[in-house]
């Protein structure tokens, strides 16, 4: 009936939406009283809704990488210097190693997964951008006198970069396996 809704009840958003869809001449009661409501609503604050760039993600993720990473190099020297002070047997410096890594690579998956889910349409660039900015923190890494293997930096970059992209592939097929997050595809106005 025309006349009889209360769109006090509804947000500024709602009354824009309702505005737009309401036939004047069928509704014109209901549609001055919109209009009435929608004039005395203070206007809502603009809120930046633009997703944070590639750049950014690249530097965000990556930066988070290489601190989980410390992090777990820290954990992995605390138990190592308690184990071996409690003299353990020597060969359980490499399991801590392999196990500090196997968890390093869990994480990392972990990271992509959520890169997917959170930002689906950057994942592609993004994830190129952590996996080959990673690749040449290990190629640095791998030229520091401590770190030095009998693997060429080069091949220690391109493992890496290999790496980092199946890390990547594994999160976004994850991502895709568990559904994604977001709003539906369907937002049409319901009311409260």
């Amino acid at each position: 009936m025309d006349g009889d809704i209360d769109y006090s009840r509804y947000s500024r958003a709602d009354l824009k939406e309702a505005i737009a869809r309401i036939d004047r001449s069928r509704f014109p009661i209901n549609y001055q009283n919109l209009r009435r409501e929608l004039d005395t609503r203070p206007p809502e604050p603009e809120r930046e809704t633009r997703p944070p760039s590639a750049a950014f993600l690249i530097v965000c993720y990556t930066a988070g990488v290489l601190v989980l990473n410390a992090v777990l190099n820290l954990f992995l020297s605390a138990a190592l210097v308690v184990i071996y002070h409690n003299n353990a047997p020597s060969d359980f410096g490499d399991v801590a190693t392999h196990l500090k890594e196997g968890i390093f690579l869990v994480l990392v998956v972990g990271g992509y997964f959520h890169l997917a889910r959170s930002f689906r349409g950057q994942f592609a660039k993004t994830a190129v951008g952590v996996a080959f900015a990673l690749s040449v923190f290990n190629l640095l890494a791998a030229r520091l006198p401590r770190f030095q293997t009998t693997v060429s930096p080069v091949t220690a970059f391109l493992a890496m970069l290999a790496l980092m992209l199946l890390a990547a592939g594994v999160g976004r097929a994850l991502s895709a396996l568990f559904g994604s997050v977001g709003a539906p595809s369907n937002n049409r106005w319901r009311g409260p």
